[in-house]
């Protein structure tokens, strides 16, 4: 329930995000659904939507490398 909770709570800061910086922003999954990647917490990060969008289905670190 605490994940559940937590989740939420990237949401609402990526919808806050959108708002104060007027641009979209998005939760995105680190290790994208497609490959593997689950829906929790630790594999979830707030991003710019432009970012997330041109991530499309590739892992993060070959952004954080």
């Amino acid at each position: 329930k605490e994940d559940k909770a937590k989740i939420a709570e990237l949401y609402t800061i990526a919808k806050d995000a959108t708002k104060l910086f007027g641009y979209a922003w998005d939760v995105d999954h680190i290790v994208p659904l497609s490959k593997g990647g689950l829906h929790k917490l630790s594999n979830l990060q707030v991003v710019p939507a432009s970012w997330n969008r041109a991530k499309n289905n590739r892992n993060s670190n070959v952004y954080w490398s």
